[in-house]
């Protein structure tokens, strides 16, 4: 993987982690206020140990995972198809214009979740892939 890849993919964790950071914590504005960035560094901790756990979990399921990045990025889509899936079903979903433009971009990314899990059911995912 080159280096603008891994910077790609570290923006996607990025954002993954800010998700749930706004899910777990609420939404701070820690710019504006360094009593609300501090307690969101000890947030941000809390955050990466739920991601290190969720690893831990994958590995004790799948064993160590090596694979080439586009079985990553396949899986990738997978799991966050699924993420769209919930997010469209939420009672909270966005109304209005706005919410009808997201609920649309929301449900291709879950009809690529579900593509992606269709691919990689030819793969064994076990070891290398």
């Amino acid at each position: 993987m080159n280096e603008q890849a891994r910077h790609e993919a570290a923006q996607v964790a990025a954002v993954a982690a800010a998700m749930l950071e706004d899910a777990y914590f609420g939404q701070a504005n820690y710019r504006a206020n360094p009593t609300q960035y501090n307690a969101l560094c000890e947030q941000g901790d809390e955050v990466l140990n739920r991601i290190r756990a969720e690893r831990i979990a994958q590995d004790d399921k799948w064993g160590p995972q090596t694979h080439h990045p586009a079985v990553w990025l396949a899986i990738l889509v997978e799991e966050v198809g699924e993420l769209a899936d919930e997010i469209i079903n939420a009672d909270d979903f966005p109304k209005g214009e706005h919410g009808a433009a997201l609920r649309v971009v929301a449900m291709r990314t879950a009809i690529a979740g579900e593509e992606a899990r269709d691919v990689l059911e030819g793969f064994s995912l076990n070891g290398s892939g």
